[in-house]
């Protein structure tokens, strides 16, 4: 016998204590979009990393964490705003990009 995601997830938050269905979020007006809130400047590492809670030396690994503890509050499927989830997306990319990128040398003229 197969469950359907949606009854697997409402049983899952009963047993955690939690109502079975998130209260849902208010209404959107028409045209309304909340990702707007997660615009930054292309590249904008320090954005990045103060979404993140992180500081101008943090590694890789640290990156991946934080953006995992934000998108365990965050995410949508667990009764999270989607604005902040997606902001926290954009920031894990922008930051893990500039931290995984070769670091260019100034050459000496």
């Amino acid at each position: 016998m197969e469950i359907e995601a949606r009854w697997a997830g409402a049983w899952v938050r009963v047993l955690r204590g939690d109502p079975p269905w998130p209260r849902p979020s208010a209404p959107r007006a028409e045209g309304d979009r909340r990702d707007h809130v997660a615009t930054a400047p292309a590249g904008s590492k320090p954005w990045a990393l103060g979404v993140l809670g992180l500081g101008p030396a943090a590694t890789v690994i640290e990156i991946k964490r934080a953006f995992r503890a934000i998108a365990l509050r965050a995410h949508p499927d667990r009764g999270g705003d989607d604005a902040v989830f997606i902001a926290a997306k954009r920031a894990h990319d922008v930051a893990l990009a500039a931290a995984q990128s070769p670091r260019k040398r100034r050459r000496a003229r």
